[in-house]
């Protein structure tokens, strides 16, 4: 699994030889949808629209935005493809506080968010 801790054993062998086990520690890596999506930023604001961008994912093959108009109380979503950015918005007005989130589709899921993976902002 990932994100798992090992402890193994290691022998070797030689003929009907045998070493003494030395003790090995592995760690897996982390699970993809364990990793957030980074970076979130936006530009061009105005009061009918954003420009949203944001680092790509390593592991994604689609990215979930989640949106608020009242400043994180209810969500929409809706889903984009494989793109590390999103040009254009309707929906919100003067006033509203909006709480954009972005999460990567991964091959175990949607990915976690943090502070990284999410902006908000008050429309003008």
């Amino acid at each position: 699994g990932c994100d798992q801790t090992y402890n193994l054993d290691v022998v070797a062998y030689q003929g009907p030889t045998r070493s003494q086990p030395s003790a090995m520690q592995v760690v897996s890596l982390a699970c993809p949808n364990s990793i957030p999506v980074s970076g979130m930023s936006y530009a061009s604001l105005t009061s009918t629209s954003v420009n949203i961008a944001w680092n790509p994912h390593p592991h994604a093959s689609t990215y979930r935005v989640l949106y608020s108009y009242d400043a994180g109380n209810t969500f929409g979503q809706f889903n984009l493809g494989n793109v590390s950015s999103y040009n254009s918005w309707m929906g919100f007005s003067s006033g509203n506080t909006v709480v954009l989130k972005i999460q990567a589709q991964t091959p175990l899921g949607w990915s976690v968010m943090d502070a990284g993976s999410e902006i908000s902002f008050v429309v003008p």
